[in-house]
């Protein structure tokens, strides 16, 4: 290693070799993954955000009391 190339990120950087397969499936599957957690995302502020909005254009509508 010479002095001018120590610490860069060329050399620490580590590259792992796999087969087309191998690589199309595991991005398959962190699309998946994250997918899911975005659905789960969008599941739980319609089901906690919606009735809070719902009261909101109620109020609005026709006073609080």
């Amino acid at each position: 290693m010479s002095p001018q190339n120590r610490g860069s990120a060329e050399d620490t950087e580590v590259r792992i070799e796999r087969p087309l397969a191998t690589a199309l499936r595991l991005a398959l599957h962190e699309g998946v993954n994250s997918g899911l957690a975005a659905a789960s995302a969008m599941v739980v502020q319609v089901l906690f955000l919606m009735p809070i909005d719902s009261i909101v254009t109620y109020q609005y509508g026709y006073g609080t009391r």
